[in-house]
């Protein structure tokens, strides 16, 4: 047996520095009762928050390839999701106004904010048409 061998054992938990950080555990979430989540999203209007992402592509493609993306919307109050099928993912900026003029006349109320993962798309055009029309645009932070 090798001298000090025993002490060595005795402060190493098997575990590297680098291993040891990668296990280190993150702050919980701030935790909702059932009540509080009754509480906030009736004080929510339908269009206050919605979330958007473009999926794709998609395989198999539509017949005839004509779309190959899918753009997703879904409200935060109500959880109806509206779907377009999109040749190219930069077609967002082309139905957006189409959708939010649709949306705000079926609901009568006006859609406050527009969560996104912050992608492509959802920048240029798309991001300018929000802007005009005092449409909060929300991303995702971005994570490795």
């Amino acid at each position: 047996m090798a001298i000090g061998i025993d002490n060595w054992k005795a402060h190493w938990n098997g575990l590297c520095d680098g291993c040891e950080k990668g296990k280190q555990n993150r702050k919980q979430f701030t935790h909702i009762t059932p009540t509080q989540r009754i509480a906030l999203y009736s004080s929510m209007n339908r269009l206050s928050l919605v979330h958007t992402d473009v999926v794709g592509p998609i395989s198999p493609p539509t017949i005839g390839r004509k779309c190959e993306y899918l753009w997703v919307l879904v409200d935060e109050k109500s959880y109806k999701v509206w779907g377009y099928l999109l040749k190219h993912k930069n077609e967002t900026a082309d139905y957006l106004p189409k959708w939010i003029q649709m949306v705000e006349r079926e609901t009568g109320e006006q859609v406050v904010i527009i969560h996104s993962d912050g992608g492509s798309e959802f920048l240029g055009r798309f991001q300018e048409y929000l802007k005009h029309h005092g449409i909060k645009h929300r991303t995702t932070p971005l994570h490795p």
